[in-house]
Formats: C-alpha cells, sequence, structure tokens
C-alpha cells in the first residue's frame, strides 16, 4: 500500500489521477444545460418585469420576500410570493415523476416530453388575461411550474451536479473549482516539461467543473439580459424566444437523444 506525506500532498495526487474530462456523450448534455440556462434566464427576467417583481424560476428571492410579507403581515405580499413557489414546486414533482416513469419504460425521448410541457406552458402566457390584482395568481403560476420542470430534466453532467434554472449553487461550484484548480497548478512539480503540465492543466477535471459551472452562469446571465431587452422591446411576445429555443432543443433531442435510456 502506497502512502505519501505530507497530507496535503496525497490530496493533490487523488485530485490529479482518474478525473479526465467528461467522455465525448457528456458534451451534448453540457451544451444542452447551458442552453437551458440560458433559456431559464430570459423567462426569469421577463417574468420578474412583466409580473410586478415576483420570481419564476429563483424561489430564493420569493423565499425571503415572503419572509418579509409574513413579519410585515402583508398578506396580499404573502399570496404573491408563495404562490410561485408552490407552483414551481409542484412543476419539480411532476418533472422529476415524468423523467423516473420515463427512465423505468426506457424512453429515450423522455427530456423532450417535459420540454414539450414546458413549452405548453410558457405558450400560454401569450393567451394570458392582463396582470391585475385579481389575476397575478395564474400568470406567475404558470412560468414558475415551467421552471419547477425544466429543474429536474438534466441534473448531472458527467459526475457534476448541475442547475439550470438557478445558480447560487452554480456560483458556489464555480469558486470552488476554480479554488482548487489554482492550487492543483502551483503544487505541480518543477520537473515537470512545459509540455505535461500543459497537457495535464487542459485536461484536469476541476477545469472542465469550472467551464461547466461558468457556462451556466454565464448562459443565465445573457439570458436574462435578452428577456429584459425583449420585454421592453416586445412585452409578453417576447416569450416567443424562448419557446424558439425550446423547440429547437426539442427537435435535437429527438434526433439524437441527449438523455438515452441505459
Amino acid at each position: 500500500m502506497s502512502r505519501c506525506r505530507p497530507r496535503r500532498r496525497c490530496k493533490i495526487e487523488l485530485m490529479s489521477k482518474g478525473h479526465p474530462r467528461p467522455p465525448a456523450g457528456d458534451y451534448g448534455r453540457a451544451l444542452a444545460a447551458i442552453w437551458l440556462g440560458l433559456i431559464a434566464g430570459f423567462v426569469d427576467a421577463l417574468g420578474y418585469l412583466l409580473l410586478t417583481q415576483v420570481y419564476t424560476s429563483h424561489m430564493t428571492g420569493n423565499t425571503a420576500s415572503l419572509a418579509r410579507d409574513v413579519a410585515d403581515h402583508r398578506w396580499f405580499g404573502v399570496l404573491r410570493h408563495g404562490w410561485p413557489i408552490a407552483a414551481f414546486m409542484i412543476g419539480l414533482m411532476i418533472g422529476a415523476w415524468l423523467t423516473e416513469i420515463g427512465r423505468r419504460r426506457r424512453w429515450h425521448f423522455r427530456l423532450s416530453l417535459v420540454l414539450g410541457l414546458e413549452l405548453i406552458l410558457l405558450a400560454a402566457m401569450l393567451v394570458l388575461p392582463p396582470v391585475t390584482p385579481a389575476t397575478l395568481a395564474w400568470p406567475v403560476a404558470i412560468p414558475a411550474l415551467a421552471m419547477g420542470m425544466q429543474t429536474v430534466t438534466i441534473t448531472r453532467v458527467g459526475d457534476e451536479r448541475v442547475y439550470s434554472t438557478y445558480v447560487t449553487g452554480t456560483l458556489s461550484k464555480l469558486a470552488e473549482a476554480l479554488t482548487g484548480y489554482l492550487f492543483w497548478l502551483h503544487d505541480r512539480p518543477a520537473s515537470l516539461s512545459p509540455r505535461a503540465r500543459w497537457r495535464e492543466a487542459a485536461r484536469h477535471h476541476l477545469l472542465w467543473q469550472a467551464i461547466l459551472t461558468g457556462g451556466l452562469w454565464l448562459a443565465f446571465l445573457v439570458g436574462a439580459v435578452l428577456g429584459a431587452f425583449g420585454e421592453a422591446r416586445f412585452g409578453i411576445d417576447a416569450v416567443v424566444a424562448p419557446l424558439a429555443a425550446l423547440a429547437a432543443l426539442i427537435a435535437v433531442d429527438l434526433h439524437r437523444p441527449i438523455t438515452p435510456a441505459t
């Protein structure tokens, strides 16, 4: 049994072994997750601006607002911020149920099934009545339900847990990956040739994790910026953009399954 000292060197050696970049099949899943992050950012920003500052995928913000409303005895605010949380939770359960049924029955198209329902829900926003205090609950619930369903579609890329509808955990993983990668680079033996150092550095799993999580965060940001511009220019009609993006991803999945049954 081999030993290495100090303990810190042991940990670095373990981190550098057995963690190649993901197999080629996972690159498609990574791109799909980033594409979903773009959609979620767009829908979250669009919904926030259209639906009187209520988030449709960012439940942390809604939970904090809900707590403030409870403390201030603003019961309409409690309904306004609590309803999308309930809808998001229901969407999570529906998406998880459909995904599990598809996995058990070995459906290659289970991702398209959930995304297809999400597309229908978002399309319903085009025919919803204008937002008023009396109708606010329904307009908020529809995109929140859709985002909850999307959250459980692609949850892993290789060994990495990913989130496409919110970025707090994504930023945490990005910071951890970058920090670990920088320490690993610092502790590389000086005797290695520049070529060998570059080869190891380019293939390290922490670099892959940083690229993946950074891509997810950036996609959500870009999507939110596009959603804000779309709302300012087109109002509710801007939802056509995420509908087209979902349709494109569904077409790709039906042609070559992104989450094939195994």
